[in-house]
Order: C-alpha cells, then structure tokens, then sequence
C-alpha cells in the first residue's frame, strides 16, 4: 500500500474533509512508496519523529500536526519537514476528526475507560459537537479516579468540588476549559478532561462540580492508538506508538 493510499483510506474514514478545523487535517508531509510500518503519535515534534525513523516507521499519524493557520517552513518547522523528506517518511494529521470519530476518537476511549452509559453529545466547539457525556453507575469519586488512572497509566489531578457519589460525567479530551459551562448546564457532577486550568478551580468549587484532569497527552493517545489497532486489522501493517508523556 502506498502512502498517498493509506492517506486517503483515512481522510474518508476519519471524515478529514467533511469536519472543519483550526488546523490542517490529512497528508501533510507526503512520502514516496510503499507504506512498511506505521508510527502513532500524540504531536508532530522532532523527537517523535526519530523514534519512529528508529522504530522502522515510514508513516507517522499523529493528532496535533504542524500546520496550524499560516506557518512558515522556517526554524523548527522546517527542521521537522527536512527530517522527515531526508527519511522518506510521510505524515499525517487528525485532530478533530480523531477527537470525535465515533468508534477510535480519543472521547469515545475515554468513555469506554470509564464504563459511560447513556452517552449523549456534548461539547460545542467552532460549530461542532466534538464530545460526549452521559451516566456511569452511582461510584465514589475515588473510584472513578481510579478507574482513570488505571486506564490512562498515570496520576490524575483531581478537583474535589461536587458530590462524593457521582452520576453523571462529561468527558472532553485535551484541553477543554471553556466547555466546563456546558457540563455544569447539563447537569453534569464530573468535568473530565486533559489539561490543568488554574481559571477551573475557582469554578469548579464554585459551581459544586468535581474535576478530573487526565493530561492533555495522556487523554489523546487513546485515539492515535485505536487507529493504529484499525490499520493493523484492516491492512495488515504493522505500527508502533513512540512518544513520551509531556506532563500537561
């Protein structure tokens, strides 16, 4: 399979031209050839890129690509587009579309690591609905921290401002401070999402809301790693997961 094929394989299942984006979404960087394994990662940085040279990775997919509005190939970007031109590697981006994608998005893994019923949409951004929020069972909140740590492989960082038994949780991977009105509107006791906001404190405590924050890279490997395991059973090609947890 060559790369501009398993690229556009993804642009019609991930649905890249239907959903818009703050960034550019498909093949950023194309590659000549044939695809002989395929590198997942959260960000498209240098570091990633030679493990997955190192890996034996040709095709990088990442979530957070480098072209976001106007940038020039200058400095850094135009180290990251060298090295991977030099290295006959192609790259590919999916932000939004891995975020919500109903069977591999980063949400919908997070729902499943929490064990989400009733899930309904949630999380209005530019005009989409990227997320979801619905009922877990009555649980300790503890325990649904639990379950989250357990399933993301790190701590979390948790906002204990709402009921001790909680019900009902809206997720947003990644960073997601503005949706925390939404949650509160929609009656929800949990916000779970990625990255610390020193600004959602103060509102959690003030609105009786408990927070959990995942991390930022820790809530959107989930989506990278579905797709990765879809690449595999559909076409047989090996991929690897390279990457580091940045801490946010």
């Amino acid at each position: 399979m060559k790369h501009i094929e398993l690229a556009a394989y993804l642009n019609g299942y991930l649905r890249v031209e239907e959903i818009p984006d703050t960034c550019v979404n498909g093949l950023e960087v194309e590659a000549p050839g044939d695809v002989h394994k395929v590198a997942l990662a959260v960000d498209a940085s240098l570091d990633n890129f030679r493990m997955a040279r190192e890996a034996g990775a040709d095709f990088v997919l990442v979530h957070h690509g480098m072209f976001w509005d106007k940038v020039p190939i200058t400095g850094v970007v135009y180290r990251r587009v060298s090295f991977l031109i030099s290295n006959g590697m192609a790259l590919y981006a999916a932000h939004l579309p891995l975020d919500m994608h109903p069977e591999i998005g980063n949400n919908v893994g997070l729902a499943k690591i929490i064990g989400l019923t009733r899930s309904r949409p949630f999380g209005s951004y530019h005009g989409l609905v990227i997320s979801l929020m619905g009922e877990v069972e009555p649980t300790p909140l503890e325990c649904l921290v639990g379950r989250i740590e357990a399933g993301l492989g790190r701590k979390a960082h948790v906002v204990a401002a709402g009921p001790r038994t909680v019900t009902k949780v809206a997720i947003c991977s990644g960073r997601a401070p503005d949706l925390f009105a939404e949650a509160v509107k929609a009656g929800a006791d949990v916000f779970f999402t990625g990255e610390t906001s020193h600004q959602l404190v103060g509102e959690a405590q003030d609105a009786g809301v408990n927070v959990i924050f995942g991390g930022h890279w820790a809530t959107e490997t989930l989506g990278v790693k579905a797709a990765g395991a879809h690449i595999e059973e559909r076409f047989g090609l090996p991929t690897v997961f390279v990457g580091q947890d940045t801490g946010f």
